[in-house]
């Protein structure tokens, strides 16, 4: 489920707050102005916390274009996660743009460097760079589904991807998964994690 959109809400830290409120699980997606695509999965829901670390070792980082990669976090390790004024942050030891993903508060400006917590090298072809776009999306749990009930192919998560690209396209603004392809790569961010077996993801491309 679409929970974000710099396209759709603007560039707007709290607003982008807002929207992922009390929402665990998220996948928060990056387009470079270079076209790179990179981006999180984050275990906690988002939330200001000052410079204080959380988040959990379920947590990873990813680049997908121009090539797949997945980087899990490492167990006995703490700032997974930080949120603050300054932005939002994944890796490293603070709310800072030395981590290992960091997106400062205008959501345009980003970078990445190496982290203890992931272990990742830069996940873009250079440390800093510009957002083209952003957005965070809802990844349903095997429990959240049973809750629910099953979804059936329409509402299958990662069909609601399709819907949501429909609505987007309606209002002629594209999204960063702009087709099968790029779905695929999510998906198979998904199944290639620590989270693969918590994970209800299924490849829909």
């Amino acid at each position: 489920k679409l929970l974000f959109s710099t396209k759709f809400h603007g560039h707007s830290l709290s607003r982008f707050f807002s929207s992922t409120s009390g929402m665990s699980n998220t996948l928060v997606m990056i387009e470079t102005c270079e076209g790179e695509l990179l981006g999180a999965f984050a275990r906690d829901a988002w939330k200001n916390m000052g410079e204080r670390p959380f988040g959990s070792e379920k947590s990873f980082l990813f680049s997908c274009k121009p090539l797949l990669r997945c980087f899990s976090a490492q167990a006995a390790q703490s700032g997974y996660q930080f949120a603050c004024k300054d932005g939002i942050a994944c890796g490293g030891g603070s709310c800072s743009r030395m981590s290992g993903l960091f997106v400062d508060c205008s959501l345009t400006r980003g970078s990445s460097f190496p982290s203890m917590q992931f272990r990742n090298p830069n996940l873009a072809s250079k440390p800093m760079f510009e957002i083209r776009q952003m957005e965070v999306w809802k990844v349903f749990t095997v429990e959240e589904e049973e809750l629910h009930g099953d979804f059936s192919d329409e509402d299958d998560p990662f069909d609601a991807v399709g819907a949501d690209l429909a609505r987007f396209r309606g209002r002629k603004k594209d999204s960063v998964l702009k087709n099968g392809v790029d779905r695929f790569m999510l998906s198979f961010v998904g199944h290639g994690s620590a989270l693969s077996q918590a994970m209800h993801v299924r490849n829909n491309a």
